[in-house]
């Protein structure tokens, strides 16, 4: 059974109701204005920094998918502003918009993407999530997990990873690497979740193959 790392943590406090909405309809996916706007950056990133062609595709995606100027002005500030961090920093950037997977051989698996891979001066690897994220981003479940689960689809040592935060227009930037020990006890705890979400998941037909 797979879960979205962004998932997690409400899985984490509340597992009969994510089994619940689990066994419903699949949620419809909305397409806002920062999913707009992480897409401009990841076309920025994969045309090997063509500002032209990012600005060109966000202002695109406006004007088919959004009405409200203001909102529409603002992402496109934070992608001249992003874009402009990148220059002055000289990020070096390996993978962009890239999918994990992590099996522990229970029955939560653990997806989802992450939205940029630098390869900073001091070596190693960093991934990095874009987006808004809460000042106790560090003690979440998923950020361990996801250095396992990088290190593995790089075939990386894991302690070569770091897994950091970002906001969406290019400030901000936290990085933190997780120690052997850290990733373990993480292992663990999401191996007793899937074990607490595998009992409530078999009183309801058919969720569990």
């Amino acid at each position: 059974m797979n879960i979205s790392h962004t998932q997690l943590d409400d899985c984490r406090s509340n597992p009969r109701s994510w089994v619940q909405a689990k066994a419903g309809p699949a949620p419809r996916f909305s397409y806002g204005y920062n999913q707009a706007l992480l897409h401009a950056i990841h076309t920025y990133h994969r045309s090997n920094g063509d500002v032209k062609g990012a600005r060109q595709y966000l202002q695109d995606s406006i004007d088919r998918n959004f009405k409200d100027e203001v909102r529409s002005e603002e992402i496109q500030d934070w992608l001249d502003s992003y874009i402009q961090w990148c220059e002055q920093s000289g990020v070096i950037v390996a993978d962009t918009k890239f999918r994990i997977k992590l099996n522990l051989g229970v029955l939560l698996q653990l997806r989802g993407e992450i939205h940029r891979l630098d390869m900073p001066p001091g070596g190693g690897y960093r991934a990095i999530l874009l987006g808004n994220y809460s000042n106790s981003w560090r003690n979440q479940l998923r950020m361990p997990l996801l250095q396992h689960a990088v290190a593995n689809r790089y075939g990386r040592p894991l302690q070569t990873i770091e897994i950091g935060v970002q906001h969406l227009d290019g400030t901000n930037l936290l990085t933190k690497r997780y120690s052997q020990s850290e990733v373990a006890r993480a292992e663990s705890d999401f191996t007793n979740l899937s074990s607490t979400v595998e009992r409530y998941a078999r009183n309801i037909p058919g969720l569990i193959p």
